[in-house]
């Protein structure tokens, strides 16, 4: 195009004049309306203008022009009366015109000739005196007497000029919608959707010219944004591409500079600053399990990943070094589902194998290798197909396809005797049958005690009972699987260290315990908890609860020291607060005093105590609020 107008002014015109002399040259009035909103005026002084000419084509109309010098302009233009502003000529306030004035009209010949002479002007050759000080401050649109006494040749003329060509000094300038753009998006992901901004002239004259380039930040990879600046239309449009491609993560910055050529631009270039977010990219999770510091992943396509602490070697990955992302496990093992213990984790396969790796000093790995550590999987002896694994701190139990329950490792450390329900106290190195003939449906361990749910919904408990856990209406611990009482049918139970939760078919939440309330009054029967909430799912830390209901939204209660509630506080919670940020997740897990969320896409939320990396997001920061997992 040949540049941007500017478009600050309707233009009006009533009289030519001046008072000693004009510009030489020619003024041609006549091009199609803009539609411009009227603003200010334009007005002709001396020593502004020589000698010179105005054409007037036919069709025309010409206003008031106040307030500025007139080089050149083009409006359309026809035939009208006039009305002039205050101020006009010599200071007057009517429409008279002083001897010093030459007053240039002329209703036929279509050509004004403006000459220096004063008091005369010429009009078709025909030499005419103006008017001396003539009140003509009632002449007004419409009047039908339009010829002044001794002057036959005398006729208004109304312009409505809405874009002119010059207008001395030009001054173009260089206006953005923004002077900024910002994208996002994950590491090798999507490329975000592009983003414009208009260039318009906000000065007088033309804009043309234009051009932009890009810089990028020192240090920072180039080549990630490209700028199209589309000068064919006015407005003209830049219109910024980002490309990920491989883009690490963090934020990368460029700058684009938008110059122009033409004369007297008063600001080129003008800068947009550009910033480009490249998340972290995220590994699509099927589910999550977390215990005491760690926390692990399993992929649609059977890989696992873990983060956290690895002293022990519970993340699998073949060494002992804590991760705050998450890293596959060794071995290339495909599994169908994983179970976080204390130190260690385990995995099953979609055959029913299972395999563990980790802390094994208790012979919780079942390879029957105890006192050691295993840093990539092993494979439990045995034999044994499990449905389900659940993993407890410092031993492990399974449960087979036909509802039979085994456990392994530590039946006396920390106080947890009899947690493996096989009605003893003595540590097991390989599976050992839970005694009692039990039909289980569900099993889970944590530190003191394992209970499971028949599959009829009735629960039994087993092992440490110094705070009620096991809900048989005692503090006496048991060695083999008591019935809680109350008769109660549960859908799914969840411990923590010193109590129970169980959530009803129809999303009523039952506990018994130390935990039940914040602070720690003991429940020995399970007690409804009034959280005015009906839950679909359930997952206990240490301390704390958390509940999902059927719209996917997280509220959690109890201990929150590390942030591990979710609220953006750590304040400790007698009563359920939601989890903040609006996500929409479809399981919760939790450990220690952290606590993870999962999406129907697949990514991964924690938040709480991250001192050992096991919320993934690459820092070692407590969280108060769902923060991303991210991708090694």
């Amino acid at each position: 195009m040949g540049g941007l107008v500017a478009r600050s002014a309707t233009y009006w015109l009533n009289t030519i004049h001046g008072r000693t002399s004009f510009v030489s040259g020619i003024l041609t009035l006549g091009t199609p309306h803009l539609g411009i909103p009227e603003a200010q005026f334009l007005r002709l002084f001396p020593g502004e203008a020589t000698e010179g000419t105005i054409s007037l084509e036919t069709g025309l109309s010409l206003r008031q022009i106040e307030e500025a010098p007139l080089f050149a302009f083009a409006g359309q233009l026809t035939y009208g009366l006039v009305e002039r502003a205050s101020g006009f000529c010599s200071g007057t306030t009517d429409i008279g015109y002083a001897s010093d004035c030459a007053f240039i009209a002329s209703p036929n010949d279509g050509l004004i000739e403006v000459s220096s002479a004063v008091p005369s002007f010429v009009s078709q050759g025909v030499a005419h005196t103006p008017f001396s000080n003539y009140d003509h401050s009632e002449m007004k649109d419409g009047d039908s007497d339009l010829t002044p006494p001794n002057d036959p040749l005398f006729i208004a003329i109304v312009a409505d000029i809405e874009r002119f060509a010059a207008q001395p000094p030009a001054a173009p300038t260089i206006a953005l919608s923004s002077s900024s753009a910002s994208f996002s998006a994950p590491a090798g992901g999507a490329d975000p959707v592009p983003q414009s901004i208009t260039i318009t002239n906000s000065g007088t004259g033309t804009l043309s010219g234009l051009s932009a380039s890009v810089s990028y930040q020192s240090g920072q990879p180039p080549g990630w944004l490209s700028a199209s600046l589309d000068a064919s239309t006015d407005p003209a449009t830049l219109t910024l591409t980002a490309t990920v491609g491989t883009l690490p993560a963090g934020t990368h910055n460029a700058t684009i500079a938008i110059a122009s050529s033409a004369s007297g631009v008063t600001n080129s270039p003008q800068n947009v600053m550009v910033f480009f977010t490249v998340a972290p990219a995220t590994i699509a999770f099927t589910s999550l399990t977390a215990s005491n510091k760690h926390t692990c992943g399993l992929t649609a396509a059977g890989a696992a990943y873990c983060w956290g602490v690895n002293s022990l070697g519970g993340l699998g990955d073949g060494t002992g070094t804590d991760r705050t992302t998450p890293v596959a496990v060794a071995g290339g093992l495909v599994f169908a589902s994983l179970a976080a213990g204390g130190y260690h984790t385990c995995g099953l396969t979609s055959a029913g194998t299972a395999y563990c790796w980790g802390d094994d000093r208790w012979g919780q790995l079942g390879d029957g290798r105890p006192a050691n550590l295993q840093f990539t999987p092993v494979a439990v002896m045995g034999g044994l197909a499990f449905a389900s694994l659940t993993g407890g701190n410092g031993y492990t139990c399974g449960l087979t396809g036909a509802g039979a329950a085994y456990c392994w490792g530590s039946n006396t450390v920390f106080g947890s005797e009899g947690v493996l329900g096989d009605g003893t106290t003595i540590e097991r190195h390989a599976p050992t049958l839970v005694v009692g003939g039990l039909v289980l449906g569900s099993l889970t361990a944590r530190v003191f005690h394992t209970c499971g749910l028949s599959t009829g919904g009735a629960a039994h408990c087993w092992g440490w009972n110094n705070n009620g856990q096991l809900g048989d209406s005692t503090t006496s611990g048991s060695t083999a699987p008591v019935p809680v009482v109350g008769g109660l049918v549960f859908a799914s139970l969840t411990l923590d260290e010193y109590s129970t939760w169980g959530l009803t078919p129809a999303g009523a939440l039952y506990c018994w315990g130390a935990y039940c309330t914040f602070p720690l009054p003991l429940v020995t029967p399970p007690t409804l908890v009034p959280s005015g909430l009906v839950f679909t799912r359930i997952a206990a830390g240490w301390g704390h609860i958390c509940g999902l209901t059927s719209g996917g939204a997280a509220y959690c209660s109890g201990s929150n020291d590390g942030g591990q509630l979710g609220d953006g506080t750590t304040t400790d919670r007698n009563t359920f607060a939601p989890v903040v940020g609006g996500l929409v997740f479809v399981s919760l897990t939790s450990g220690l005093g952290h606590t993870c969320g999962l999406t129907a896409g697949g990514s991964a939320y924690c938040w709480g105590y991250n001192s050992d990396g096991q919320l993934g997001d690459g820092t070692t920061i407590a969280r108060s609020v769902p923060t991303p997992v991210m991708h090694p």
